[in-house]
């Protein structure tokens, strides 16, 4: 895993892109793929991102953030991935349109998040890739997490299979289980 003190550039509370290749090898409910977050419940502990594996209906991928108010806007996408594969997934927050996209394999596999409030705070959360310390014993992600990418901005449709493209021969992942 890799940890970071939350520096400001990556502080995002506006439009974000995150873009990354995960390849788990055993699935367990809230693995975490990646998290701006820290424990509590306060404006400056606000999860600003906090993407995870999510078991509770399929093996799915869950995103949230949290504002100010106290309100977790939250979805658990329908992505019903599986173990041992290498997947693209890529998660774009819009704050003018207010809605969370998820892409995989450069596919939208659901429908949008849409939400009412920015994120805000977060100012003492740390980043971190491939671990959770939110809960009373830290969780890790049992696989693989690769070219991790975090934008300020949201993505194009030509940038987001570009990102997915540029991965298909490393990942070796095929480019038409997606399509229907």
């Amino acid at each position: 895993y890799v940890s970071f003190m939350n520096p400001s550039l990556l502080r995002i509370t506006g439009d974000l892109t995150v873009s990354l290749w995960i390849k788990a090898q055993t699935i367990q409910n809230g693995e975490p793929i990646i998290i701006n977050a820290i424990s509590g419940e306060t404006e400056a502990t606000n999860a600003l991102y906090y993407i995870v594996w999510d078991t509770t209906s399929g093996n799915d991928i869950s995103y949230i953030h949290e504002n100010g108010s106290g309100v977790n806007s939250d979805k658990v996408f329908n992505t019903n991935l599986s173990v041992n594969v290498w997947y693209h997934v890529l998660v774009v927050r819009d704050t003018t349109a207010n809605t969370v996209r998820i892409f995989v394999n450069g596919v939208e596999p659901d429908s949008a998040l849409s939400y009412t409030n920015d994120p805000t705070g977060g100012s003492s959360n740390l980043l971190e890739i491939g671990r959770n310390e939110l809960i009373a014993t830290d969780t890790f992600f049992p696989g693989l997490i690769d070219d991790v990418r975090i934008y300020n901005r949201v993505l194009s449709a030509v940038e987001v299979s570009a990102l997915y493209n540029s991965g298909v021969a490393k990942f070796n992942v095929s480019p038409t289980k997606y399509l229907t």
